[in-house]
């Protein structure tokens, strides 16, 4: 299957997924934040959401992943920030897991963590600053 073409937004939809499947499953409130990230602050349309539901379903997961983050690292550093803020908000909703940077119960979720901020050439201390500014600015659900 060749590689669809995503936009910036359905990546950091994409993002989540990937978040979201750490744990083996999607949960109450990764949903709910899945729905306000798409429909408030990132919008896509019903369609773009579907093509990128689609994919997550349809690809093998290293392959969508990869994809994901192709689209990712060719943004700025700041809106490859925002796209790890949306992923640690996912990570931190779920509530088996107690992440931050030293500690989770969840293992799935550390090495989601990590593997996105070494793709995407991040450090986990300036995605912390980042989210402490970020959470002045907006209101979560």
């Amino acid at each position: 299957m060749p590689a669809e073409v995503i936009t910036y937004n359905q990546a950091i939809l994409g993002l989540l997924i990937i978040g979201a499947r750490a744990d083996g499953s999607f949960q109450e409130n990764e949903k709910k934040l899945i729905v306000f990230l798409t429909s408030d602050v990132h919008p896509i349309s019903t369609e773009a959401y579907r093509q990128v539901i689609s994919m997550a379903r349809e690809l093998p997961r290293e392959t969508f992943s990869e994809q994901v983050f192709a689209i990712l690292k060719a943004g700025s550093t700041q809106e490859r920030l925002e796209a790890m803020y949306w992923l640690l908000k996912v990570l931190k909703s779920d509530n088996s897991s107690n992440l931050t940077a030293e500690n989770t119960s969840n293992p799935g979720e550390v090495h989601a963590l990590h593997l996105t901020l070494s793709y995407l050439n991040l450090k986990f201390e300036d995605l912390i600053v980042y989210e402490s500014e970020r959470d002045k600015k907006i209101r979560l659900p």
